[in-house]
């Protein structure tokens, strides 16, 4: 049985004044062990250039956040991270409650189609992951993630625009282990995380997470249905390892999730037009938390299945070989009724929205040292297949042919085939100049592509309909890197880089005419310039990082719907843009337990050349890149208290503030495309080692999200023909309890 929510409140409520008495009797005599709290910044390594190295020694802007900080934030999936790493914007799709549309720098896509590759490419464990669906899973037992910023292909698996995201799972340790994590929230929120790690056994060692969890939607249905954000999730992980010696290595994990959920609630935010048929519709500029459908809200459902196996193999102590090998798939059911309410049905709605895919990718690397020559090379090869079937219905009236009523607006079902194969190879070279502070690194990689399509388009309103409008297309592209950086001093570097970026073309799967579906689009490239100083001071009690860059966005893939008609998708090269800006990191331990972080970005960016896909005319100054806010920021405070009787106790506090930025490309000089700005304010109190158990670990911690209550739009759509802005609004304040105990 769920958790009642005066459960949870009691619970909370109980906790509380229980640590504060705690602490207040604490005295340094009856410690209950010697402070542990950390008086220097702890060395932070990433994988980031695909081998471990400090992220101060890394010439590259990037995030990275350990287990600690993804703890204290609460991370469960990828749609976490946006309120911790400035310059990374990420939205919910519209349709679905497990795509993400991700964005770094103003780079990404808009769209989730099988026939387009994203801009920031999104890895588990090093297996690139293909698709924006599916992408919002549970993710567990995370050791590590990294947000690499600006155009990546020279290690990486598949090429980018915009940058990629690293996933790093915890590995098998080999001997026994127990985590069990409780999580109780208000909205009838509940989790269970359980992690088992086996004792190693002929050279295998395994280790098993299983997670469970549900929560109600916070818009209550007043009618028939599930409630919008309702979820029910279950998700496990198997990782086993096997080391016949010690410079072998073979890692493979499979993991499963799954969801039966309640799609994202859209709500008419400005009044209907006057004079329509929708003038009775329900609409608030502020954030609805209830409505009544006139016809059921229907469940959506998603699972996804990934393989991944890794082969390390140590040829001598300057030759390492890498395998990566991966196989996902995923199926995806979902129902959306954009501002359903009770007095019109289907004003628009996606009944069914279905997506099938599968993908298989396989890499060999080469990496060593020879002399003063550190180098990686690779070959990757991938290939998805997939289908999409729709249908749409819609509300309207056209006089004088159509009275006003609800009509099924098209049908639609997309198969996709995609193919990738690529050679790269990076270089980096010490001259033995300059007290050997100096290094060159160069980079170069050779990528073909080829898609194939084939739609129909089996049903429409405009009777505009085709059978298997058939095209396949091959794209190559050669796109290279080149680094100078230099150790100014054992605590300060600084690095000038030249990279380019590269996404291959595509086709339009939700073109309404055969001829768009069968015209490819261009790929899109990007040359990107960044000077960066990375340094430590004070004994290692203050970081200090800062990027600038500037980036030539050249035939950029954009998208968006046609007014009137969300279903017509244009999906075309729209031109150019320049992009240019900073990215500050400062991290600060002013006292022994305490650390202080500031990170921020400024993005300045403008569409210098466009040509309008509905008039194919230059149209100029009309245009802006979606999801490309002007500041981004947040803040941390993480304070670890002196250790008590009762447990050590900790502080995490954190503050995000984003500015207004655009959902679509195509705003037209209007507010209805824009989300405003805002900030998120959260906190955490965590009681570790809590002497209540003999062998073990016995934590608690309670937590607050969005403590200030912000109402704030995760999504706007200007197109509708009831509204000229409909919107989503994000998560209200969240709070609750978390238990853990581990061994």
């Amino acid at each position: 049985m769920m958790p009642s929510r005066n459960a949870i409140r009691f619970a909370i409520s109980s906790l509380i004044p229980t640590a504060a008495l705690g602490l207040a009797i604490a005295t340094p005599s009856a410690l209950a062990q010697e402070d542990n709290r950390a008086s220097t910044l702890e060395e932070v390594i990433v994988t980031a250039q695909r081998r471990e190295e400090s992220l101060q020694d890394a010439p590259i802007s990037l995030a990275a956040l350990n287990y600690g900080r993804l703890e204290a934030m609460g991370f469960t999936n990828l749609s976490d991270l946006q309120s911790s790493v400035p310059n990374l914007s990420m939205r919910e799709m519209p349709s679905s409650k497990t795509a993400v549309r991700n964005f770094i720098r103003g780079v990404g896509n808009n769209d989730a189609q099988l026939t387009q590759d994203p801009a920031v490419g999104v890895y588990l464990d090093g297996i690139y992951i293909a698709r924006s669906t599916g992408l919002i899973m549970d993710l567990a037992d995370v050791e590590r993630v990294e947000v690499l910023r600006g155009p990546q292909g020279t290690l990486y698996g598949r090429n980018a625009t915009g940058g990629a995201i690293n996933i790093v799972s915890q590995k098998p340790k080999g001997e026994w282990g127990f985590k069990q994590k409780v999580t109780l929230g208000n909205y009838d929120a509940w989790r269970s995380e359980t992690t088992i790690d086996l004792p190693e056994w002929a050279n295998i060692s395994t280790k098993f997470t299983y997670v469970r969890g549900a929560a109600d939607g916070w818009v209550d249905n007043h009618g028939a249905g599930v409630d919008p954000n309702e979820e029910d999730r279950t998700a496990w992980r198997l990782a086993l390892r096997f080391t016949p010696t010690e410079n072998f290595t073979v890692d493979y994990s499979y993991d499963h999730s799954e969801m039966d959920y309640g799609t994202i609630y859209y709500q008419t935010i400005n009044q209907p037009y006057a004079g329509s048929p929708y003038t009775a519709l329900p609409w608030s500029h502020s954030r609805m938390e209830d409505f009544t459908p006139s016809e059921p809200f229907q469940e959506s459902n998603f699972d996804i299945d990934g393989h991944g196996l890794t082969i390390e193999w140590a040829l001598s102590d300057a030759l390492t070989f890498k395998s990566l090998t991966g196989y996902r798939e995923l199926n995806e059911h979902l129902y959306q009724d954009y501002s359903a309410n009770p007095i019109i049905p289907r004003l628009f709605q996606n009944n069914p929205y279905d997506t099938d895919q599968d993908q298989f990718s396989q890499e060999f690397q080469l990496s060593g040292t020879m002399g003063r020559f550190d180098y990686i090379g690779g070959l990757y090869y991938f290939e998805e297949n997939g289908e999409e079937v729709t249908t749409d219905y819609i509300s309207l009236e056209v006089p004088p042919f159509l009275p006003f009523g609800a009509y099924l607006l098209q049908s639609r079902d997309t198969e996709a085939t995609n193919e990738a194969s690529a050679v790269y190879g990076q270089f980096s070279y010490r001259p033995g100049i300059l007290d050997d502070r100096l290094k060159l690194t160069v980079g170069l990689r050779y990528s073909e592509d080829k898609r194939e399509i084939d739609s129909s388009r089996l049903a429409a309103l405009d009777f505009v309909t085709f059978d298997h409008a058939k095209a396949s297309h091959k794209w190559d592209h050669l796109s290279g890197t080149a680094v100078v950086s230099y150790d100014i001093d054992d605590q300060q570097s600084a690095y000038l880089k030249f990279a380019q970026g590269y996404r291959t073309g595509g086709f339009n799967g939700r073109a309404t005419r055969a001829e768009a579906v069968r015209t490819p689009i261009d790929e899109e490239t990007v040359d990107s310039w960044e000077l960066g100083y990375k340094s430590e001071w004070l004994d290692r009690r203050l970081r200090a990082n800062i990027a600038l860059y500037y980036m030539d966005y050249d035939d950029i893939q954009l998208s968006f719907a046609a007014v009137m008609d969300p279903s017509d998708v244009r999906f075309f090269n729209a031109g150019t843009a320049e992009i240019k800006g900073a990215e500050l990191d400062l991290t600060a331990v002013p006292v022994e337990g305490l650390q202080l972080g500031i990170q921020y970005a400024y993005l300045d960016s403008e569409i210098t050349d466009v040509i309008n896909p509905f008039t194919n005319l230059p149209d100029n100054g009309k245009y802006v890149l979606p999801s490309a806010p002007e500041n981004t920021f947040t803040a941390t405070l993480d304070y670890a208290l002196p250790s008590t009787a009762i447990g050590n106790p900790s502080l995490n506090l954190g503050y995000s503030w984003r500015d207004e930025s655009a959902v679509s490309a195509a705003i037209y000089a209007t507010p209805e495309g824009i989300i405003e700005s805002y900030g998120l304010f959260n906190a955490r109190f965590s009681l570790d080692a809590i002497p209540l158990v003999k062998t073990g670990d016995l934590s608690v911690a309670i937590w607050g999200r969005n403590l200030a209550d912000e109402e704030y739009l995760v999504d706007a759509v200007g197109q509708f023909s009831w509204s000229d802005k409909t919107g989503a609004f994000g998560t209200p304040r969240t709070y609750g309890i978390d238990l853990l105990y581990q061994y």
